[in-house]
């Protein structure tokens, strides 16, 4: 049950979520497990921003990868 667990936390889903920037400008947090593949948190900035995206930081930790885009 905790390497289930442990996965579950490492793997992750991939979320997208809308944000204010630091600029305050709008913008995406593209969210993935840090098992993920850069490729998944990618196409969920593909998903969340349709006809494209000017990344603004990515970011790998430990348990997590981040990526905020600007939508075009």
């Amino acid at each position: 049950m905790r390497l289930l667990l442990l996965i579950l936390v490492l793997g992750g889903c991939t979320m997208s979520t809308p944000i204010h920037y630091t600029d305050g400008k709008p913008a995406q947090l593209i969210e993935c497990g840090a098992a993920v593949a850069w490729s998944v948190c990618y196409t969920e900035a593909n998903n969340a921003c349709p006809k494209g995206y000017e990344v603004l930081r990515e970011e790998a930790g430990f348990n997590r990868k981040s990526l905020t885009v600007r939508c075009k």
